[in-house]
């Protein structure tokens, strides 16, 4: 049996040895250790999609820049996910729509095949007390039967003793919430500071165990304030400061930073036995309250995103697509009737005919009719050139070192330290056994490409003609012209939007948006909706913004501009935030308004750019300001 989970699995395996982690604890109520051995060898019993984010977030994987290719079982238990996620949004909103949602929970309980599943449907439900105002101790059990169903020994005592996924630790800081809320404000302390130390480990990357940061960090510092210990609120606001804005995220900073500039006054007011009179003017003279408020226009103009689920957080997923989905637009992308592509000549394999599967079987696999065993799916994803994987990161592999390497890479870049690092993509490539999947060549002659267009080795001439290669490895370059959308990976979107710049020097602006256009189409017609497609959709929204400014169109510029704002707070995207919070003030200053809204908005951009040290987009802000206003920032 082939189960297309061995390499992902592998990969676990590999970031659990090197963490020191024991098979036992990491899949403890998830399956057993023997179950995890077969399943490496392509045995047992597949794991179901929930199940792979639990183990990869126990060791400190973002399940969320995986790739998931489901079969129409579980992509079918994933769109009902994803209905009572919507649902919960609403309730928010209007408590109306709390029996219905309620009801939906209760129906995806009846076809959960896994405790992870349940566990997840069982938080649906604490989101809904959270919303209702449930009593705080029918909360609490109803959280700890969850946590339960994957960790049956909790103890709060022992809670830094185990490994977390997210929902795990989304229901723990919840348990933590609803003690500080009945008065245990020591267990809720105590809790929390186990939690930040655990966080802090390496067993989780900074950018899975940010997700959880703020918010713990927020609710022990308003307990600390309550009590009055306002060194230890400076010390962790600090901590908090340091980290947030390098990991990109931006929710709960700005009242991270009024919290220190109140810490800090009453600090010295305590010290000197100053009055409250001069607690204020230190306070509002503070470098953190200015920060503070330069950064709030963010909550305060975008509340809904910003405060939505700010009490008891979404669980969300991306990435998502139904395998058949991506089958059938390939295939018709390479031209190819299901007859050709389930029975085909292939040399590589063997001399003569090989069949895949019936055409009959490639047609229900496509609608949806069928669940095909894998080795068929594999063979097919194989024939389109593409990861013969259910789950996989942006470059397949087995080793984590492996993906550490590429990340290390992409870091020098970043930091313009380009000695060695074409030898260093040869090293990958022999040290990766999955090096020649057709994605994988892709991925690191893109990488290639990049240093060397940098250091002048690829001209700009040349330029066209090698991304055309790359692109072809597993998209025919008849997608550049044709009216073909199809869900691309990031490493296929990566080249096509090195191409679009390209098409912008010989075709204009105009060409450009066709062909994004096109890309975000393609997200739009398989996902079933924005939220799941978030990170591939974001920054293609950016560039059409900024392609339709250049055409004169500055207010449908700016109407985009504000609806990638929405979607980057909602999903708490500081990288993206700040970049386009400029191109929207950029677009009103073009477009004469120039008022007060504009002036906080370059504020907000410049403060930020001075926290994440991004130098090129404070001097755009400070440049920008100055011509509208007259006047230096501030």
């Amino acid at each position: 049996m082939e189960l297309g989970i061995e390499h992902i699995i592998k990969l676990i395996d590999s970031r659990r040895t090197f963490l020191g982690i024991s098979k036992k604890k990491l899949v403890k109520g998830i399956c057993t250790v023997d179950m995890m051995s077969k399943i490496v060898n392509g045995q047992d019993r597949k794991l179901h999609k929930l199940e792979i984010d639990v183990l990869l977030q126990r060791i400190g994987y973002n399940a969320k820049n995986c790739n998931c290719l489901l079969d129409i079982d579980e992509y079918k238990a994933f769109t009902a996910r994803e209905h009572i996620r919507e649902q919960i949004e609403k309730c928010y909103k209007d408590k109306n729509n709390y029996q219905h949602t309620k009801k939906m929970i209760t129906e995806y309980k009846n076809t959960c095949k896994s405790n992870a599943e349940l566990q997840a449907a069982e938080y649906f439900d604490i989101q809904l007390m959270c919303i209702s105002a449930e009593n705080n101790l029918v909360q609490k059990k109803k959280c700890m039967d969850a946590i339960k169903l994957t960790i049956d020994d909790f103890c709060m005592d022992n809670l830094q003793e185990y490994l977390y996924s997210e929902i795990e630790i989304l229901i723990v800081t919840r348990l933590l919430r609803i003690s500080a809320d009945i008065g245990d404000m020591d267990v809720a302390l105590i809790g929390y500071e186990k939690l930040l130390r655990l966080l802090g480990q390496d067993t989780y990357s900074n950018n899975e165990s940010m997700k959880f940061f703020a918010g713990i960090i927020y609710d022990a510092l308003l307990i600390y304030m309550e009590r009055q210990q306002y060194e230890k609120v400076s010390a962790l606001c600090r901590y908090a400061i340091e980290k947030m804005p390098r990991e990109n995220k931006f929710r709960y900073l700005p009242e991270i930073y009024n919290m220190k500039a109140q810490a800090d006054a009453r600090t010295i007011v305590s010290q000197k036995g100053y009055d409250e009179a001069l607690f204020q003017l230190l306070y509002e003279q503070s470098a953190e309250y200015k920060i503070y408020q330069d950064l709030r226009y963010i909550p305060d103009k975008y509340q809904d995103e910003y405060y939505n689920d700010i009490k008891c957080p979404m669980y969300r997923e991306y990435r998502i697509v139904f395998v058949g989905d991506i089958i059938r637009q390939r295939r018709m992308l390479w031209g190819m009737t299901q007859s050709e592509l389930a029975y085909y000549i292939n040399s590589d394999i063997k001399e003569g005919a090989d069949e895949i599967c019936s055409e009959k079987t490639l047609s229900r696999l496509e609608n949806g009719k069928t669940v095909t065993s894998w080795k068929v799916t594999r063979k097919l994803l194989e024939r389109l050139k593409l990861p013969p994987e259910r789950y996989f990161f942006d470059y397949v592999a087995d080793d984590y070192s492996i993906l550490e390497e590429i990340s290390d890479i992409e870091r020098c870049i970043s930091a313009k330290k380009y000695e060695g690092l074409l030898e260093r993509c040869e090293d990958v490539r022999k040290k990766n056994p999955l090096h020649y999947y057709p994605y994988n060549c892709q991925v690191i002659e893109k990488i290639e490409y990049k240093i060397k267009r940098i250091n002048n080795i690829i001209s700009g001439d040349d330029a066209s003609r090698v991304l055309t290669r790359m692109l072809e490895r597993t998209i025919p370059e008849g997608y550049l012209t044709d009216d073909s959308s199809i869900y691309m990976f990031m490493g296929e979107q990566h080249i096509l939007v090195n191409i679009v710049q390209n098409i912008r020097i010989t075709q204009g602006e105009n060409a450009c948006l066709k062909l994004l256009e096109k890309m975000i189409r393609g997200y739009k017609d398989t996902c079933i909706n924005e939220d799941v497609c978030t990170p591939y959709i974001v920054n293609l929204k950016r560039a059409y913004e900024s392609y339709t400014a250049n055409t004169g169109n500055l207010e449908l510029a700016c109407l985009l501009g504000y609806e990638v704002l929405r979607e980057a707070i909602k999903h708490n995207m500081l990288g993206v935030l700040s970049p386009c919070l400029y191109d929207t003030a950029w677009n009103r200053a073009e477009a004469n308004i120039k008022d007060g809204e504009l002036r906080k908005m370059l504020k907000c951009v410049h403060t930020t750019s001075i926290i994440r040290c991004n130098q090129f987009l404070r001097e755009l802000s400070e440049e920008l300001y100055k011509d509208v206003t007259g006047d230096k920032i501030q």
